[in-house]
């Protein structure tokens, strides 16, 4: 059997979890939402599988973005921006009047 963290129970994750339950090769884990609104009602429907709210789990993600990737991103946000339309560099040229 295989056992399957679920990380958010919005619409999406509970549907997830109904439908890995009806699957006997899968089995719910862990279910985590920040909501703990969201945890108490996944609990209720999967008991077997424990719950985590917001008050027992990290707040950081551990699949974080890369030191290198994010110093990157923060790179590319210092630098300044070029512009590439022709109305913001002020050569466009204006529009000719139509002919009645």
């Amino acid at each position: 059997m295989t056992k399957v963290a679920i990380i958010g129970l919005g619409i999406m994750g509970r549907r997830m979890l109904t439908h890995m339950r009806l699957h006997p090769a899968f089995s719910p884990a862990l279910l985590w939402d920040p909501s703990p609104e969201a945890c108490r009602a996944a609990q209720a429907e999967a008991p077997e599988a424990p719950s985590a709210d917001v008050d027992t789990a990290d707040a950081e993600p551990s699949a974080a973005k890369p030191k290198k990737a994010t110093a990157k991103a923060e790179a590319a946000e210092k630098k300044p921006k070029k512009a590439t339309a022709k109305a913001e560099l002020g050569e466009e040229k204006p529009k000719k009047a139509r002919k009645a």
